[in-house]
């Protein structure tokens, strides 16, 4: 009975002390808003001296609202994991809008843009384009094409009266 006894007394004791603590409390606060309305603190500002209201919101868009500590790191963590404006470095699929046929300068492309323009200079669709390479691939992906089929028809018979008379002749005449 004497450990129960004990321990309500020091309960009561820590009520008794919480009680008094938030009455004191109180009456800080209300002395600190008495003095403020003596001196006539004002908020503050850029340009003068008062009091400033402090916020830990990282999205406020209020110019009264001071940010705290944690606010700032909370967004500047966030800004860390950006890419930065010059020169990022994108990863996984970007996407971006696709510009007008006639854009011109320094506006970022996708894919569809680039093949609305090759579609547009061969004159239709793509499709022609895979011929091309199927013809590429038939002639051996020859990049001196025109020049090896200049060499071997210089190898052959010239266009010449006399060989041409002869020509479909037997030896036996």
């Amino acid at each position: 009975a004497a450990a129960s006894d004990t321990s309500a007394s020091l309960a009561a004791q820590s009520r008794a002390a919480a009680g008094e603590s938030a009455t004191r409390a109180e009456e800080a606060a209300k002395r600190a808003e008495d003095i403020a309305d003596v001196i006539s603190l004002e908020d503050a500002s850029l340009t003068k001296k008062g009091i400033v209201k402090l916020s830990s919101a990282t999205d406020s868009d209020s110019e009264a609202l001071a940010a705290t500590p944690k606010a700032v790191k909370t967004v500047m963590g966030e800004v860390r994991t950006k890419a930065p404006l010059d020169s990022p470095a994108f990863t996984g699929t970007p996407t971006t809008p696709t510009p007008p046929g006639d854009a011109k300068g320094l506006q970022t492309t996708n894919a569809e843009f680039v093949r609305k323009l090759i579609a547009a200079l061969v004159g239709s669709v793509l499709e022609p384009l895979d011929t091309l390479q199927e013809l590429a691939d038939a002639l051996g992906n020859d990049p001196n094409f025109a020049t090896t089929v200049l060499n071997k028809l210089a190898g052959k018979q010239p266009l010449d009266e006399t060989l041409t008379a002869l020509s479909g002749k037997s030896v036996d005449g």
